[in-house]
């Protein structure tokens, strides 16, 4: 089938109406509006667009709070520091969509964000923490409570855990937790209670952390491919470790993601939880630049028809094939690729950018997999940037 996001593209964007986008630059200059995100936050409405600049000497900027439906992307990677001031989204209301794109924290800190009560959508892609502090993190990272759906996209951090859960529907697509950049492991990856989660494509290890997933009354979704990992303990310095624990609820796993354990002959799952390996429909995607491709990778059994959809992101929405992440109304969702496959393996459909799309437009994408019953895998979002 051919590409027709151009077309999409065009027909989304003149359902949306404009909003307000401001600057940031903490050295000030021509045309910004502001020199401290809080500040921008601050002044921004729902539905607005902040875009951040690095400022003289590479200044960053640091963290706020807010309830509000705004997208805040970098432009370049800005250093967001929140170790003192964490990013915090309380209370965002049905409807509205918080975005953070594109930061990564100061070296020798993880990155800190507490998402509570949000019964609208929230969105983190690309955000690093590449090294964790000089002092090992006393409590998560990335906190999660009571919120209808976060969705992580190319997410690399650490803490005790790196990511928490309770309550919460959350989707984790192309996620680094617990690694560091020589590969060194710090840290358990995943705590859950009483939530829905989906992971595509983890690379997620402990080292010296006995146990990488902490699940409680959850039920855990896991796809990805060999190229996947998910890891606990080590066995080079003999350090047991369970990649996941779980206690009622179920884990479901892709036999093609390696859990590994330490020592090896160790079990990957061990609890009271219902426990599945069986083809697990995943997608995850790369960065998507203006006038670039973006490529949006999907997993598939054999003899099976994979159907590619792409759209604007909506609410966490049942149907009869699954939940769907994409807004069925009243923004148009199209059918990108559609192929049959005889073998097991993962379906790359590239996609071009237009040049002239703004950044921060978020978009999604998700398959429909035909194969012995219909299946609609997990979602992954894109922001432009």
């Amino acid at each position: 089938m051919r590409n027709r996001f151009p077309s999409f593209v065009l027909s989304l964007c003149t359902s949306v109406a404009a909003q307000s986008t401001w600057i940031v630059n903490p050295g000030g200059g021509p045309g910004v509006h502001f020199t401290d995100l809080p500040s921008a936050v601050a002044a921004a409405s729902d539905g607005d667009t902040i875009l951040v600049q690095w400022g003289p000497f590479l200044a960053g900027v640091g963290g706020f709070t807010t309830n509000k439906g705004l997208t805040i992307v970098s432009e370049g990677q800005v250093s967001l520091a929140t170790l003192t001031t964490p990013v915090t989204v309380s209370g965002l209301p049905t409807g509205r969509q918080f975005r953070l794109v594109g930061f990564d924290a100061p070296l020798d800190q993880e990155m800190r964000i507490v998402l509570q009560n949000c019964a609208g959508e929230v969105h983190l892609e690309n955000l690093h923490a590449v090294e964790p502090g000089w002092f090992a993190p006393g409590g998560p990272s990335i906190d999660v409570a009571n919120c209808a759906l976060v969705t992580l996209r190319d997410v690399e951090d650490f803490g005790n855990p790196a990511v928490q859960i309770a309550n919460s529907r959350v989707v984790l697509a192309n996620c680094r937790l617990g690694i560091t950049t020589l590969g060194l492991a710090g840290g358990p990856c995943l705590h859950a209670t009483d939530s829905v989660v989906d992971v595509s494509e983890p690379f997620f290890q402990t080292g010296f952390s006995p146990v990488c997933i902490t699940l409680l009354r959850t039920h855990l979704r896991i796809g990805g491919t060999a190229g996947s990992r998910i890891a606990a303990g080590d066995p080079q310095f003999s350090v047991p470790g369970t990649p996941i624990v779980a206690t009622l609820g179920s884990v479901t796993v892709d036999p093609a993601v390696p859990l590994l354990a330490s020592p090896v002959t160790s079990p990957a799952i061990t609890g009271t939880a219902v426990v599945q390996t069986t083809y697990v429909p995943a997608t995850w995607s790369g960065r998507a630049r203006p006038g670039q491709t973006v490529t949006i990778e999907a997993t598939h059994p054999a003899n099976s028809v994979l159907m590619q959809f792409v759209g604007f992101p909506g609410p966490a929405t049942a149907t009869p094939y699954g939940t769907t992440l994409l807004a069925l109304t009243p923004s148009p969702v199209f059918l990108l690729t559609v192929a049959f496959h005889s073998n097991a393996g993962v379906t790359a459909t590239p996609i071009a950018i237009p040049a002239w799309l703004s950044p921060g437009i978020g978009f999604a994408a998700q398959t429909l997999v035909l194969h012995t019953t219909a299946e609609l895998g997990t979602a992954v979002q894109f922001v432009v940037h």
